[in-house]
């Protein structure tokens, strides 16, 4: 029987996501009707005084900073169903800094080649329609001056209608999107399903891909095109504009490995930390079959690449994703830290590592990322990946050995540049003494800065994306001399 995280009933859901939909699309509707009717009167003003019709100005930066604000709101509503059901199936992972990463997720989804592409082209769009506007003018007989009378009477109807449109379909690719992000969070192994409104406005092609399921990372086939998600930006306008079906989630039943060949053999398990880390193990053969997965302890990880129970990681595509709790020796809870690691490219990818406030200044979480280090030695991870934004995380990763990656330094470094010159406390000779150990702008000036006296105070609730290359010999002795080795 399918098993549904959000809703048991398809047709109860895709009308919810309706509503949903419906809400968030009229706030934006008037946000980008205002702005396309702003951009169109502009356009209308230069031509009745020069007789050119030039690209409105700032219209591409105003409507890029609307669908971040859109981007933000869509996906933290429906990423926030997915966690909370997520939750609900009895999954442990961190939601205090949730909105700060569906933010995240959101501006780097508007930052996407695609849609960058998709708000250049409602840019040109809103250019071309004046354009045209004019030429009908001319055709008419009128002059200069009537022709722009006759587009700015027009202004109101033309930037209405294709507000609602780009309101509607942008929220519902973002809502999808949001979804599918939220998803990787729950730990839950989940299939996707495709949920059509069955009227008489629904396209064909999307009529017959409802009940569709496909695993979480696989496309669906709509009319023969391959898309992740209703309302993916990679799909159609044919498949996307208007569309109103709905993203469903089916949580798959973990099937019985007891007559499967090649598995992990069950070890005996071993306390780390006063605890056994548990992770979710993942196996895609390259025969495209049906994923195995169950938990096994990081010994049985270890002991099985070392016997030659899996003789290529590379050829089992394998990863493992971990949400683990480690506890004290009476039982209570101090820290939580979750983890995807793939053994294909050897990385570790690092979601959180929290520690309750009780465990802060205990080394608690030294100690937590040195076992993990050791773990990662064994298994052959050459490189951890995180996103450093969580309250101390700006400043604590640099002082454990993580920098952004060579092509990113100089961004980040710069952004820290920034935040000195608008910090007032910071005197002028201070600003000097601090501007000079950033430059140049590499992972030695990086790692500089958050050793510098006023390293802490300017790092402190930055974000920017960071990794530990474990081949590098400064990198590690950063962070054994941090964690105390």
């Amino acid at each position: 029987m399918v098993r549904r995280l959000i809703d048991g009933n398809p047709r109860r859901e895709q009308r919810r996501q309706v509503v949903l939909l419906d809400r968030l699309e009229i706030g934006f509707q008037r946000r980008i009707k205002s702005e396309l009717a702003r951009a169109m009167r502009d356009m209308v003003l230069v031509y009745e005084h020069t007789g050119e019709v030039p690209p409105a100005r700032d219209h591409v930066e105003r409507l890029t900073a609307i669908y971040q604000a859109m981007a933000i709101a869509t996906m933290t509503v429906f990423g926030g169903r997915v966690v909370q059901q997520g939750k609900s199936s009895g999954q442990v992972f961190e939601t205090k800094d949730f909105a700060s990463t569906m933010a995240r997720i959101a501006l780097g989804y508007i930052a996407g080649e695609l849609l960058r592409r998709r708000i250049t082209s409602v840019a040109e769009t809103t250019r071309q329609q004046i354009v045209n506007a004019v030429d009908r003018g001319y055709q008419d007989g009128l002059g200069q001056f009537g022709v722009a009378k006759l587009v700015r009477e027009a202004v109101p109807s033309m930037s209405t209608f294709r507000s609602s449109l780009i309101a509607r379909t942008e929220t519902h690719g973002a809502a999808n999107y949001g979804a599918f992000a939220a998803a990787d969070e729950t730990g839950l192994l989940l299939d996707k399903e495709w949920i059509s409104a069955e009227d008489e406005r629904t396209r064909e092609d999307h009529a017959l891909a409802n009940g569709q399921i496909v695993g979480k990372d696989e496309p669906f086939d709509v009319g023969g095109e391959a898309m992740m998600y209703p309302g993916d930006p990679a799909g159609s306008a044919a498949n996307v504009v208007n569309c109103r079906c709905a993203l469903g989630w089916v949580v798959r039943d973990e099937p019985d490995l007891s007559a499967s060949e090649n598995i992990l053999t069950p070890l005996p398990q071993e306390s780390w930390v006063a605890d056994t880390e548990q992770f979710r193990l993942t196996d895609e053969g390259l025969s495209g079959a049906e994923r195995i997965a169950r938990v096994v302890t990081k010994d049985e990880v270890v002991d099985a690449l070392a016997g030659g129970l899996i003789s290529d990681p590379k050829d089992a595509n394998l990863s493992f994703k971990a949400n683990s709790m480690f506890f004290t020796a009476k039982g209570g809870g101090i820290a939580e830290i979750s983890r995807r690691i793939d053994l294909v490219d050897m990385v570790a990818h690092h979601s959180i590592l929290q520690l309750d406030k009780s465990a802060q200044g205990s080394g608690a979480g030294k100690e937590i990322l040195k076992k993990s280090i050791e773990l990662y030695k064994k298994i052959g991870v050459q490189k951890v990946v995180l996103s450093a934004n969580i309250d101390v995380g700006g400043y604590a990763w640099a002082k454990y050995g993580f920098a952004p990656s060579a092509e990113n330094v100089g961004s980040v470094i710069d952004k820290f540049r920034r935040a000195a010159n608008a910090d007032n406390s910071i005197t002028d000779k201070q600003l000097s003494a601090i501007l000079k150990v950033m430059e140049p702008r590499n992972v030695d000036s990086f790692f500089a800065l958050a050793d510098s006296k006023l390293g802490k105070k300017i790092m402190m609730g930055s974000s920017w994306e960071g990794e530990l290359n474990m081949s590098d010999k400064s990198s590690m002795k950063r962070f054994n001399n941090y964690v105390g080795k």
